[in-house]
Formats: structure tokens, C-alpha cells, sequence
């Protein structure tokens, strides 16, 4: 479904929402995941790549709790910080007014492909306190603007981190720049490269993966 937040940088931001198939049924609240598109995709690209699919799938085979995904219109400007303004104080306030999800940073994930992952990264460490969970895939992570991250691995508390890039990716560099600076400074994360390019399919094929992990961080 489609829901339109209000936003003072942005006028109504649209967001695409997978709601899991027993949400009308129960009374229960759930666990959100945030994914973010890449520059020159739009809110639909995560679908369009099976992540509701995928979803239902892993939640029938009991592979993953329920949760609801939401992916908005990322604004790809240069200066993040509008943008994650925006996500933190008034998409996230509003999702979690108009559903029922379980509004703690335990349970609340931001992930995303290409720029999105940088927008994600830049957001996620930057705002430790909202979400507890960050997937950085194929990005600009070092370069993008003000969504890099050097100066935000001071984070407290710091989120669980997830990166995982193709091995034929221009952006592979940064991803093992990003690695080595997160490993000297002692801080967990996964590391992945996985053979494959900048293509929509490579984050597509993994979505199962990126489910489960985050499904992982959100248990209890």
C-alpha cells in the first residue's frame, strides 16, 4: 500500500508498506524495517525485487517473525541531513502512529542498496538511539556527500551492521575501507563481498538474507 506523510522539506513524502499477511488478523505489534532505493529508483524498487515475496515466504516457513516493511521516496541530495531529518522526525513518528509497530530502536531497522545504503548508513549511526540495526549494500559509503560515516563510528549505542557488496562493485573499495576502519576500531559488524556488480539482481538475490538477519536483530 501507499501511505503519504506530511514532511516540512518535502511536501507529502510517499512511502511504499508491506503489512505481513496475519497484521488484519491479530492485534499485535511489529517490528519495522526501513529499506531505502538507490539513486534513479523509486519507493517500488524494493518490491518490484520480491521483498513483500520473499517476506511471505520466510514468515509461512517460520524462518522469520512478522514485520512491516516500509520503503520511502528517498531524496538523494547531496546534504544528507535533511533527508534523515526528515526520516527521524516525521516519517518514523508517523509510521508508527498510523500501524502497529513496536517502537524501539530493538526492533527498528534502515537498510539500503547504492545511495540508499550511504542515505542508511548516514542515518542509522547517526540516530543510534531510533534504530538498532543498519544494512549497508553496494554503497558510496565514504564519499556520498555528508552520508559518510568515519566520524560517526563513535555512535553509543552502536547499531548492528551488516555490508555486503559485490566483488565486481565500483563500490567494493569503499566497502573494504569501510571494513578495515570499522575492525581497527574493534567494532562488530558482517562483512560480506559476494561475487556479482552493481546490478538490481545481486541485491534481490539476497533479499532472504537481509530478512533473516535483521529478523535475528529484532528477536528478543
Amino acid at each position: 500500500m501507499d501511505v503519504f506523510t506530511d514532511t516540512d522539506a518535502y511536501g507529502r513524502l510517499s512511502s511504499s508498506v508491506y503489512l505481513p499477511p496475519c497484521y488484519d488478523n491479530q492485534s499485535e505489534a511489529y517490528p519495522v524495517l526501513y529499506l531505502l532505493h538507490g539513486g534513479g529508483a523509486s519507493r517500488y524498487s524494493w518490491f518490484t525485487l520480491g521483498a513483500n515475496t520473499v517476506a511471505d515466504q520466510l514468515i509461512a516457513q517460520g524462518l522469520i517473525e512478522p514485520m512491516i516493511i516500509v520503503s520511502p521516496s528517498v531524496k538523494h541530495d547531496w546534504d544528507g541531513a535533511a533527508y534523515a531529518q526528515t526520516v527521524v522526525f516525521e516519517l518514523v513518528p508517523d509510521i508508527d502512529a498510523k500501524f502497529r509497530t513496536v517502537a524501539d530502536r530493538a526492533t527498528r531497522g534502515i537498510a539500503g542498496m547504492s545511495a540508499g545504503g550511504s542515505k542508511a548508513a548516514f542515518i542509522g549511526l547517526s540516530y543510534p538511539d531510533l534504530f538498532g540495526a543498519v544494512g549497508i549494500y553496494s554503497a558510496p559509503v565514504m564519499t556520498y556527500g555528508m552520508t559518510t560515516v568515519p566520524t560517526l563510528i563513535a555512535a553509543e549505542p552502536m547499531p548492528a551492521l551488516y555490508l555486503d557488496v559485490g566483488e565486481s562493485d565500483g563500490f567494493y573499495p569503499q566497502h573494504l575501507e569501510l571494513h578495515n576502519l570499522l575492525a581497527k576500531n574493534e567494532i562488530e559488524h558482517q562483512y560480506v563481498v559476494r561475487p556479482g556488480a552493481h546490478i538490481p539482481s545481486f541485491w534481490g538475490n539476497e533479499l532472504a538474507t537481509y530478512l533473516q538477519w535483521f529478523a535475528l536483530q529484532f528477536a528478543p
